[in-house]
């Protein structure tokens, strides 16, 4: 476990650095550099505490993989999978379906309130960012 976590912080703090140089290249760079700096700080304090706090001889914590555990990598994936269908889908319908499945998978069955949480809130969103804070978000094949 603690094995996990050092390998686990190795790769946040990798991509802290790309992060941070890739925030350089931005028009204004400070929020994205801040945040990239932000998880290289944790990420280099969650290295140092597995150093420090280690089990005792003989003890090893297996890895539990409950229905907790899965939920986080179907969460994680459906994530992936948004974002990589976000600009051909565009927001609205990509977001929609995403939070469809994405509650539809966490045992939330009923379909009419699936949509009815989804809709408002996926339209609230896009009006917001739209109009209020003027942010454009990919349209995809709708003609909005």
């Amino acid at each position: 476990m603690v094995r996990i976590t050092r390998l686990f912080g190795l790769a946040l703090i990798a991509v802290s650095i790309y992060a941070c140089v890739t925030a350089l290249s931005f028009p204004s760079p400070y929020y994205a550099f801040a945040l990239g700096l932000i998880l290289g700080l944790c990420s280099f304090v969650m290295v140092v505490l597995s150093f420090i706090r280690k089990l005792p001889e003989g003890e090893d914590v297996p890895i539990k993989f409950g229905k907790g555990e899965f939920n986080v990598v179907k969460t994680i994936l459906l994530t992936l999978i948004y974002i990589i269908c976000m600009r051909p889908l565009g927001f609205i319908i990509s977001s929609t379906v995403f939070m469809i499945v994405l509650m539809w998978t966490l045992n939330y069955r009923k379909i009419i309130w699936l949509v009815v949480v989804s809709l408002p809130f996926v339209t609230a969103t896009y009006l917001f960012f739209n109009n209020i804070i003027r942010v454009r978000l990919p349209s995809g094949p709708l003609p909005f």
